[in-house]
């Protein structure tokens, strides 16, 4: 997207550079609150703003938006390898099966599976832990996201790709659901093919 204005004024004589990213407007107006009718600081009247082409200035602000909902939403644990999700009531574990918490970032390679492989992973792994719904796995799809379909910041190297989610319901011939993290699109699964897992509980 190209923004057509040098400077955002978000107060008198206070100005921000021009940006030429979602995500850098993002990060700089985190801390602001917008009024529902503008989206823009509200203590300003529109004469006091340069003029920006309004879609620009509704797709930056929302992003903003966005962002600073992801960021009251989720919680990391102190060890780094946990996040609560406060809307959900969930735990999830940070790193995609395969990889590892190493204090910085989510390292080494996802583990591909079928569907038997991830029900067995589960059923190996810590109380509590499972492969997740497909509504708990698609509440964490962020389409404002570039590449892999989740906030990189909380699920930090996830890899754009197919994920499992289990179906509970056996009245079809669908296995389970498949969350593609590249596009945010759901599927139903009829092939024994293998996937990634992202292991959740239930928050106590």
């Amino acid at each position: 997207m190209r923004v057509l204005a040098s400077r955002v004024f978000i107060k008198p004589h206070q100005t921000f550079p021009l940006v030429r990213s979602i995500a850098q407007v993002s990060r700089r107006l985190r801390h602001f609150t917008f009024s529902s009718n503008w989206s823009i600081p509200m203590q300003f009247r529109p004469s006091t703003l340069p003029v920006v082409f309004p879609a620009a200035l509704s797709a930056m602000l929302l992003a903003a938006a966005f962002s600073a909902h992801a960021q009251s939403r989720f919680t990391v644990s102190a060890d780094g390898q946990e996040v609560a999700d406060t809307q959900m009531k969930l735990i999830w574990q940070r790193c995609v099966v395969g990889m590892k918490w190493d204090g910085k970032t989510c390292t080494g390679k996802a583990t591909k599976m079928t569907l038997v492989q991830a029900k067995k992973t589960q059923d190996a792994s810590n109380p509590g832990w499972r492969t997740p719904n497909k509504d708990e796995l698609t509440s964490l799809v962020d389409k404002a996201q570039k590449k892999s379909k989740i906030d990189s910041a909380t699920f930090p190297a996830t890899p754009a790709g197919v994920f499992w989610a289990l179906r509970p319901e056996t009245s079809d011939n669908l296995n389970a659901w498949l969350v593609d993290f590249r596009n945010g699109k759901v599927f139903g699964n009829t092939r024994k093919a293998s996937y990634m897992v992202r292991l959740v509980r239930t928050a106590a």
